[in-house]
């Protein structure tokens, strides 16, 4: 009697485990928080505004190979600017963080840039690329001028960040995306005028499963030498589970 109540004692919870394991076959996303903004006519964004920007986000959507999703955290985004200043758009100035603040998952620049010439420039195998994202009223930053044909180029450099490619360049070539894949669907930085749209992807460090709450937050920069801040949006996200 006392060899089968043991048995029972560990073969129950097992048994248990094993039913509720596989009934419960779920998955969480992140999907737009309840205080967040709807979007009409795209369920899974949210947005953002001021009377500088509109910023309007999607997580996790991604057009390209699904490997992407599994490597990093892509996120679709559509950015219009409403004010009256040119926007500095740049990569570092969009990033994923907590909402306690312990974590931040940068955005990744998918080309490498040389500052070796006289200007810096994009270092690129293949070029040009038929861009997948659309844009208005925007102008390339120099440096990605060969990469892409019939798009606006800014009449002078912009302040180049060697130190954020440095740091997050090799995190994008160490996933070993799909070759051309990220660099078709991802935007460049630029300029985006009053009145321009911009519509594309951004790739940011993965984020973990067992986030629960994120905001996408972006900090809006003019074009000015000393690169001021004259906004900041955020746009909140919540785990929500879903059946496979």
């Amino acid at each position: 009697m006392q060899r089968r109540a043991w048995s029972l004692k560990v073969l129950l919870p097992l048994a248990l485990a094993l039913v509720f394991g596989c009934a419960d076959k779920s998955k969480s996303t992140l999907k737009p928080a309840a205080s967040a903004q709807n979007v009409p006519g795209m369920p899974e964004a949210a947005k953002a505004q001021s009377n500088v920007a509109t910023l309007v986000a999607e997580i996790g959507k991604w057009p390209g190979e699904k490997s992407v999703g599994k490597k990093v955290t892509p996120v679709h985004i559509v950015l219009e600017n409403t004010g009256t200043q040119p926007i500095l758009v740049r990569y570092r100035s969009f990033a994923i963080v907590a909402q306690d603040g312990s974590q931040k998952f940068a955005a990744l620049p998918p080309f490498q840039i040389t500052s070796d010439f006289v200007a810096p420039a994009v270092i690129a195998k293949s070029a040009p690329i038929t861009p997948k994202w659309t844009a208005m009223g925007f102008e390339l930053d120099p440096a990605y001028a060969t990469l892409y044909r019939g798009i606006g180029v800014a009449d002078e450099p912009l302040d180049f960040d060697n130190a954020y490619y440095n740091a997050y360049y090799p995190s994008i070539r160490e996933t070993e995306l799909p070759a051309g894949d990220a660099q078709k669907f991802v935007l460049p930085e630029g300029i985006l005028n009053p009145g321009g749209r911009l519509d594309g992807y951004l790739l940011f460090e993965k984020v973990p499963k067992d986030q629960q709450t994120i905001m996408l937050n972006a900090a809006l920069m003019s074009t000015a030498e000393d690169s001021p801040e004259i906004g900041r949006l955020s746009v909140p996200f919540t785990a929500t589970k879903e059946k496979d």
